[in-house]
């Protein structure tokens, strides 16, 4: 069995927090809790999780797909969640692991396509206020 080392633990900042801790079993099963916190009122966020298996050389050799976990801000209630989450990689060389290793970030809700269409529905009135 293999650890995360350390808590785990990343500051996003502006607040929002996030810690994923677990283990890797000997017939390649990740257990997985990753618990997601805001500390502020109303800065609610989503955030996501992976774990990174490396091998001796500090080489990546597997990755869990991102997990996402949101909370509200702290004046709304639901400003702290714990999930747990298990993933299998099933084509993971055992003998090769020598560390395993979370990341948390922000999951951005920036889609570029959302924008585009929102922006071809808005120029012929924006072209028509501005006399073009």
């Amino acid at each position: 069995m293999w650890s995360i080392q350390g808590d785990g633990f990343t500051n996003l900042g502006d607040g929002h927090h996030m810690w994923t801790t677990g283990d890797l079993w000997d017939d390649r099963w990740l257990t997985l809790a990753t618990v997601t916190e805001s500390r502020t009122w109303f800065g609610g966020f989503t955030g996501e999780a992976s774990v990174v298996v490396f091998d001796g050389n500090r080489v990546p050799i597997a990755k869990t797909p991102v997990q996402r976990f949101g909370v509200n801000g702290t004046a709304f209630g639901g400003s702290h969640r714990r999930d747990e989450w298990r993933y299998q990689l099933v084509d993971l060389d055992l003998t090769r692991v020598s560390r395993i290793a979370p990341v948390n970030e922000w999951h951005l809700h920036f889609e570029l396509n959302k924008w585009i269409v929102l922006g071809q529905q808005v120029a012929p009135w924006v072209a028509a206020i501005i006399g073009i």
